[in-house]
């Protein structure tokens, strides 16, 4: 199972290498219950390759998924992130997040979002709960980067 993830991680990895405006997805599995995190990265302004020379600025989004073994999704975490391009640098001039619930058990607990040089960050705390009692809590970093030749990572 193992190699078989290796495998889908280097054709992903290959894959946005190669054409790095497509939406990129990776799955990370968890070792302890077989939940998964899916990680995808979408582009809000393009949708073709274009070059950095025609673009003032970037925007993306990186979702990440938290699924169960079964692949239903529970929770999701979102930041979004607009960069802007000054000679040859790349700032980040916003980053927002979002939380969407998709599994009633599971409650937001707690959630923060930054942004520093060309990066957008959140990150939150995601509890399950059954019958009242805690059973589990989960935090969750996602970065969002943007390189000088305007490709999201």
């Amino acid at each position: 199972m193992k190699k078989t993830i290796k495998i889908f991680i280097s054709i992903l990895l290959l894959t946005f290498i190669l054409s790095p405006k497509a939406t990129f997805a990776l799955e990370e599995q968890c070792l302890d219950t077989g939940c998964y995190y899916e990680t995808v990265i979408n582009y809000s302004n393009q949708t073709t390759a274009q070059t950095r020379s025609s673009l003032d600025t970037v925007s993306g989004t990186k979702t990440t998924t938290y699924r169960s073994s079964s692949g239903e999704a529970l929770w999701s975490i979102s930041v979004t992130g607009t960069f802007s391009f000054v000679g040859t640098s790349v700032t980040c001039s916003s980053s927002k997040l979002n939380i969407t619930i998709y599994d009633s058990a599971w409650k937001t607990y707690s959630t923060n979002t930054s942004k520093s040089g060309n990066c957008a960050k959140a990150t939150a705390t995601i509890k399950e709960y059954f019958l009242g009692f805690e059973t589990d809590s989960i935090t969750k970093s996602i970065s969002l980067y943007c390189s000088i030749d305007g490709n999201l990572y």
